[in-house]
């Protein structure tokens, strides 16, 4: 005798697949899926951290990078255009807002020896390895 889980939301699972479908197929609502992302690459280099972002429509003053400790910060501020109202609009993807993205690198950097380069819409950071950054054991006492 062959022994199955029993679901008892199959309805439900059908419609949440349905819902998907509508959003993922659906041109207009791309803007759903990405608004608010901010996607990064990290590069694990032998001397570095480098980083690669993507930032479509934005210029290099509406992008702030920081860093504290092993956490880089990276925001943008992007501004609507105002000459033109909400009413006119038949379809508006781009997005316009601000964007934040915070990660922890996997080890220690020399922030101030940093450098970046914003261009065509896309931000490259390197950041150089704390010269400090190796691993090393720690020998355990025995105690008293």
């Amino acid at each position: 005798m062959t022994v199955m889980r029993w679901n008892p939301w199959p309805a439900r699972s059908s419609f949440g697949r349905s819902l998907d479908r509508f959003f993922n197929d659906t041109p207009s609502y791309a803007w759903w899926r990405n608004s608010g992302n901010l996607r990064i690459d990290v590069e694990d280099k032998p001397d570095s951290y480098s980083l690669t972002a993507s930032l479509p429509g934005f210029e290099p003053d509406d992008v702030d990078i920081s860093i504290t400790g092993r956490t880089l910060t990276v925001s943008a501020e992007s501004k609507a255009e105002t000459d033109k109202t909400e009413d006119s609009y038949v379809l508006r993807e781009r997005y316009s807002g601000s964007l934040i993205r915070r990660l922890i690198l996997p080890g220690a950097i020399d922030a101030a020896d940093g450098m970046s380069e914003f261009k065509n819409g896309v931000l490259t950071i390197s950041l150089p390895k704390a010269s400090g950054s190796e691993t090393h054991k720690v020998a355990i006492g025995a105690g008293e």
